[in-house]
């Protein structure tokens, strides 16, 4: 991980959010956010793939985040096993971001709070950027995974695996990656970033999980 204090949702949370005007530039970032929280339970050995890619909760014991406890009991109430992607549109949670993600990062320093006038009519939250440091680093050290001169572990491809299935219309390559490589990069990198995503379990169950519920998210819309 390019920066082991940054959870994977709070990772996918800055690389969705403009750094100027402190608005989510994914529409799909619930979905982002809700992966995220699977991904790291898996990674944590919180739950568990069966060989057909169904989720089993394997240690309920919760982890101290309130990003993650939260998706951890929902899981352990399930009566079934069910897919990765069931649970990331099962999981979406629309407080997590202003009442959980949005609050940490802004006691870190990260992050700061500004009330924005909105078409005049109403005051809309935004939070832009405060400090930078966090997010260069992890932006560097993913475009340097994705060019294949930095380590790609488990959380990295999990994290490249989320973001590259958010793609907010289905012509875009590399989805949410998009927020950090230029246009020739995405096509240049297209095949690297799908080989990142086969590279592990985790990351290919991700990559299917998120695609389908994006999917489902636009065949809900009409």
């Amino acid at each position: 991980m390019a920066d082991h204090q940054l959870t994977l949702q709070e990772q996918v949370l800055l690389l969705c959010l403009d750094d100027q005007s402190g608005k989510f530039e994914s529409r799909w970032i619930d979905e982002g956010l809700s992966a995220a929280a699977l991904g790291e339970l898996l990674i944590r050995g919180k739950i568990a793939l069966d060989p057909v890619g169904l989720v089993h909760v394997v240690d309920r014991t919760p982890v101290g985040d309130d990003g993650l406890d939260p998706a951890l009991a929902r899981l352990a109430e399930s009566p079934a096993s069910l897919s990765v992607g069931h649970w990331v549109r099962e999981l979406r949670d629309s407080a997590l971001v202003n009442a959980v993600l949005i609050p940490r990062l802004i006691r870190r320093g990260v992050l700061r709070k500004e009330g924005q006038r909105f078409l005049f009519i109403f005051n809309q939250t935004v939070y832009p950027t405060l400090s930078a440091a966090p997010e260069q680093a992890l932006v560097r050290h993913l475009r340097e995974a994705i060019a294949g001169t930095g380590l790609v572990d488990g959380p990295t491809a999990a994290v490249i695996a989320i973001l590259a299935r958010l793609q907010d219309t289905p012509e875009q390559p590399v989805g949410a990656l998009r927020f950090l490589l230029s246009e020739p990069e995405q096509s240049l990198y297209r095949e690297r970033v799908e080989e990142i995503i086969r590279s592990t379990p985790i990351s290919e169950a991700l990559a299917r999980g998120v695609r389908d519920a994006v999917r489902a998210g636009r065949a809900s819309e009409g």
